[in-house]
């Protein structure tokens, strides 16, 4: 969200997933970003429950077929790629250019994300890391037997920028 303010960014399109716990977490940070910004949540277009490819895909056309290329927003921010990939097939059957005209930001960084028509910016979290660290607290917990409170670990995410964002069109 940081990023896409920061390119000039004020209206926008949240795809969002509100089952799990980090997709909430992630929605939550999005409103404090635009609170911030000074952008009001009620004058963004919030779309959810959207889980995966083909219900960004719907989600994205619904909106165009309903309301119009017109009253897109200039930014989409997805929950995860493949809903961002989703969403942005749709902006493209639609005559709808990525970053031109929308730009589109997604989370997790699959394989996939860089060798997409328009490559997708997206937000690298490593899998890697989070699973050593998994291994780490489960062997600690074995051999020790331990009973205790569970501990959270934050994983600090790193954003890669590719091709799917721009400045939003001046008027």
């Amino acid at each position: 969200t940081e990023y896409l303010l920061d390119l000039g960014h004020r209206h926008f399109m949240c795809l969002r997933q509100m089952a799990i716990d980090g997709s909430r977490k992630r929605f939550e940070s999005f409103e404090k970003a635009i609170d911030e910004a000074g952008i009001k949540i009620k004058d963004q277009v919030i779309i959810g429950d959207v889980r995966s490819r083909i219900e960004g895909y719907e989600a994205v056309d619904r909106f165009i077929k309903t309301s119009g290329k017109d009253a897109l927003p200039t930014a989409v921010i997805a929950v995860n790629d493949a809903v961002a990939i989703g969403a942005m097939e749709a902006l493209f059957e639609n005559e709808v250019r990525v970053p031109e005209d929308v730009s589109i930001i997604g989370y997790d960084d699959i394989y996939i994300a860089g060798l997409v028509r328009v490559p997708l910016t997206t937000i690298h979290q490593s899998k890697f890391r989070m699973g050593e660290i998994a291994a780490s607290q489960l062997i600690d917990k074995i051999e020790r037997k331990e009973h205790g409170i569970a501990r959270q670990f934050l994983v600090k995410p790193k954003l890669i920028v590719r091709k799917s964002c721009g400045k939003p069109k001046q008027d």
